[in-house]
């Protein structure tokens, strides 16, 4: 197979790369953006035919070519690997250019994969009413060469933007909860969300161009879609402090000078911070289900 590759992306040295085609450019993936709703890997693979048949790329390209992709991959010699980008308003193309990996040291060692990846930008202004998209590419990969190269999805990333002449912008919609939630979808803590738009308020004071419209209006968004979709099986902040707590204590039994009582009681202020914005959030939840359930008596 010969391999789409771009100069200019020696970014990570003494790595193998691996031969890969661009099947398709897409603008209406999941959103995956900062504090987002959707926390997706950036890099997903698809090793059969039924896995790719059945994810979030069925509602997102047309039966045809999603066919088309399946049925011109040879699932014993490739695998489907698909970069999602962040959203972005005006973007040309989301190209990936170097696809490369860390030989595996032993047989039960998997590997991580590393993209390398160019943000084709206008460098002109397209609209004043910038729309955002959700950019992915789909690319067909040949399959590591060593007998022991197992790999998993997900692993290192690397986007750099690139100036391009202004040449049909895009736009898209993102996929909704409901089409990516069997996927790999996980609910992000609604804890970490709100702390997220708080800080962004905060720091946007100090510093205005910090975060635009619409990057809050697109926060806020994800904070009621949270509330929407809440799952009682959704960590929370509260769990995932104490895991942290207890790595550190752990720690400290070897380096006691890592964790001192100031330390411990921060970490059980935050802690019980934590509690109490969970208690608050859980009064939006019951409010937001009784609003539904009056609504559909």
């Amino acid at each position: 197979m010969m391999a789409l590759l771009v100069s200019g992306c020696d970014y990570w040295y003494g790595e193998k790369r691996l031969d890969f085609k661009t099947v398709h450019m897409g603008f209406n993936g999941p959103d995956i953006g900062r504090d987002s709703y959707y926390q997706m890997e950036t890099i997903a693979t698809y090793t059969d035919a039924a896995s790719t048949q059945n994810s979030w790329l069925k509602t997102a390209l047309s039966a045809e070519a999603l066919k088309k992709i399946i049925d011109e991959t040879d699932f014993n010699q490739q695998f489907l690997l698909i970069y999602m980008g962040t959203p972005i308003s005006i973007l040309n193309t989301l190209e990936i250019a170097s696809i490369g990996y860390q030989p595996a040291e032993s047989v039960n060692e998997r590997i991580g994969l590393d993209v390398f990846t160019y943000r084709n930008i206008p460098s002109e202004t397209a609209s004043a009413n910038e729309v955002e998209t959700y950019p992915f590419t789909i690319a067909r990969v040949r399959k590591p060469k060593e007998p022991n190269a197992g790999f998993y999805s997900g692993g290192s990333y690397f986007e750099q933007n690139r100036p391009s002449k202004l040449n049909n912008p895009q736009n898209g919609i993102a996929r909704t909860f409901e089409e990516v939630k069997n996927d790999g979808a996980k609910l992000k803590t609604i804890e970490i969300l709100y702390l997220g738009l708080e800080q962004c308020l905060t720091l946007r004071k100090q510093a205005p161009k910090f975060c635009s419209e619409l990057e809050i209006k697109h926060m806020q968004k994800n904070i009621y879609l949270a509330i929407a979709h809440y799952d009682e099986s959704t960590p929370t902040l509260e769990n995932i402090l104490k895991e942290n707590l207890k790595m550190q204590q752990d720690l400290g039994k070897e380096i006691p000078e890592i964790l001192d009582e100031k330390y411990q009681k921060e970490f059980a202020l935050k802690i019980q911070q934590a509690i109490a914005l969970r208690a608050e959030i859980l009064k939006k939840v019951v409010e937001n289900k009784r609003k539904i359930t009056n609504e559909n008596p």
